[in-house]
Formats: C-alpha cells, sequence, structure tokens
C-alpha cells in the first residue's frame, strides 16, 4: 500500500497544481482517474454489446 499512497501523493499534488494553473487540465486528470469511464462515454454502442463474442 505504500507504493500506492506515494502515487496518490503525487498524483493529487499535480492535480492541483494543473487545476489551479490550468482548467484544462481536469479533464485529463479525470482521464487519468476513470478512463473506463471516458471509453463508455465516447463508445456507449460499444458498452452496450457483449464483452464475451465467443459465446455468442
Amino acid at each position: 500500500k505504500e507504493h500506492c499512497q506515494m502515487l496518490t501523493e503525487q498524483f493529487r499534488q499535480l492535480s492541483e497544481q494543473d487545476v489551479s494553473s490550468h482548467i484544462d487540465s481536469t479533464q485529463t486528470v479525470l482521464v487519468q482517474a476513470h478512463p473506463v469511464r471516458v471509453q463508455v462515454s465516447h463508445h456507449p454502442q460499444s458498452a452496450l454489446k457483449p464483452i464475451k463474442p465467443e459465446q455468442d
């Protein structure tokens, strides 16, 4: 967990700096934090498709 905490602290510091200096960077932070959500929002049809085509 120590490694994860270190990354979290670094990410938090970078996020604060980016947000304070560049509002647009908030989108980048969201992408890094929730890449799955971004993919789903960009490709809603793909999200509805079954993930197991072999069983079809």
